[in-house]
């Protein structure tokens, strides 16, 4: 006769060490504790049948946990590990851990975990997903990257081509963040990561303020250009008058600065679209960017 059980427990201000010693079938389904040095609380019910020498059959085994990490320091964990590299976080410390709380299930051999955050330094991540009680990881890592910090990530990973180029498109951009989707697969041991995804988040906001003061730094330096070619034409216009014995100083004053106004709108106006095609799409082509520009 098969045999089952259930079990509900709850640990207070216990040392992770001392939960993995007491009750070993807790260091299989909660194998990253196994890396954490802290102290915990854990509320956990679960039910599983038992083969005959009375062992957890795990494959069968059903559960739900709230834990709560009071404190705790991650050290030598692979998967964190790989991320930091790929990222060029080299320099950083052990991950310290305070008040994070996080709601676990397991069913038909995998634990499923909410989306979770935390953060390195000005770096921020979510992280969701699932690993078997194998220990195969099937993860999704968004990660907040300062747009600053985009030169240091490690490209010789694999990475497609487009992505390459959609992440070299914002090399330039200092402020905001640039949101990149990881899938992590592998094992705990021996983790693989691979981009799927790059989202502008506040770095497109950047990168288009950026444009338009590069659009009016350019623009600036063509109309004095411009200035400087129409004074030179309307110059040329009233020595001509002047030389033919004109005496309607005022008409030709008058119609000389008509002209000087129509060909310095013209020519601006021309200018400014010129450099806005020339952004190619970070900037949008209406009266709020024309007028953007204009100012």
């Amino acid at each position: 006769v098969k045999s089952n059980v259930e079990l509900k427990t709850n640990f207070e201000n216990i040392s992770i060490a001392e939960s993995l010693e007491s009750l070993p079938f807790f260091k299989k389904i909660s194998y990253p504790l196994t890396f954490i040095d802290g102290r915990i609380n854990t509320t956990l019910s679960l039910a599983t049948g038992l083969d005959n020498n009375y062992n957890f059959i795990y494959p069968e085994l059903n559960a739900f946990a709230l834990l709560e990490t009071l404190d705790g320091k991650i050290t030598d964990f692979k998967p964190l590990e790989k991320l930091n590299s790929f990222l060029g976080l080299h320099d950083r410390a052990d991950l310290v851990i305070k008040q994070s709380k996080n709601w676990i299930t397991i069913q038909d051999g995998w634990v499923q975990i909410e989306e979770f955050v935390f953060s390195i330094n000005d770096y921020h991540f979510k992280v969701k997903g699932a690993h078997s009680l194998e220990n195969n990881l099937n993860y999704t890592i968004l990660a907040e990257v300062p747009s600053a910090k985009i030169s240091q990530i490690n490209l010789e990973e694999h990475v497609s081509p487009n992505l390459i180029a959609k992440l070299n498109k914002y090399r330039s951009v200092q402020k905001g963040h640039l949101g990149l989707l990881f899938e992590m697969k592998g094992t705990f041991n021996t983790p693989t990561i691979k981009l799927n995804e790059i989202d502008v988040i506040s770095a497109g906001k950047a990168l288009v303020e950026q444009s338009i003061q590069d659009a009016k730094d350019s623009i600036r330096t063509k109309i004095d250009t411009i200035r400087t070619d129409i004074e030179n034409d309307v110059r040329d216009t009233l020595d001509v008058f002047l030389d033919n014995g004109e005496e309607k100083i005022e008409t030709i004053f008058d119609s000389a600065q008509v002209k000087f106004e129509e060909e310095m709108k013209s020519k601006i106006d021309s200018t400014i679209l010129n450099q806005i095609d020339s952004i190619g799409g970070n900037i949008i082509k209406d009266n709020k960017t024309l007028d953007s520009l204009k100012d």
